[in-house]
């Protein structure tokens, strides 16, 4: 780089990169193991929210947790919980809760529906502003944000900046620029 006169990438880029590989190298990860995709689920879930901004507004005070509610997977939910009992979602702590398909209302910030709940639940009847993700095929036409699939041995995910931008989201472009489709 002598005689460039460009300088060589801070510390903090270079943290942030490497970060940001690690995360979307699990789209490239598989195995036969359940527990293994469960993971590799809940991994990718808890790495969306932190790649989306949410208003002021969408908490309460400072000391209030970040919320993860679980619909129709609990086994997802305890999956999450162990990968966030010691991290923080935008400096706060995280809640995980597991609902049942006819209880989905909760203050929570992002909201997984499993593949039966996803199939079944109408994501436009959503208060303001939420972070949904699902896994049924017609996720992102039924109003949901994020559509988590497997394609052969490899996860997936197709986005609607449109339906982040109704809910006053905003879904970072390192996020999109790893997404499979994008509707705007």
């Amino acid at each position: 780089m002598l005689g460039t006169g460009a300088s060589p990438p801070s510390r903090r880029s270079c943290t942030r990169w490497l970060a940001s590989a690690v995360f979307f190298a699990a789209f490239a990860i598989s195995g036969p193991v359940a527990a293994d995709a469960l993971k590799i689920r809940a991994a990718l879930l808890y790495r969306f929210a932190t790649f989306t901004t949410w208003p002021e507004s969408a908490f309460g005070d400072k000391s209030e947790p970040a919320c993860f509610a679980i619909v129709g997977d609990s086994a997802l939910a305890d999956a999450l919980r162990e990968i966030v009992k010691t991290k923080r979602l935008h400096g706060r702590a995280i809640e995980v809760v597991s609902l049942s398909r006819r209880k989905t209302r909760h203050h929570c910030q992002v909201v997984y529906f499993g593949n039966t709940a996803s199939k079944r639940i109408s994501t436009g009847a959503m208060p303001d502003p939420i972070l949904t993700v699902g896994t049924a095929d017609s996720f992102l036409e039924r109003g949901g944000m994020i559509y988590l699939f497997r394609e052969g041995n490899k996860f997936k995910f197709s986005a609607s900046r449109e339906a982040a931008e109704r809910a006053n989201l905003r879904l970072s472009s390192k996020l999109l620029r790893f997404a499979k489709e994008v509707i705007d």
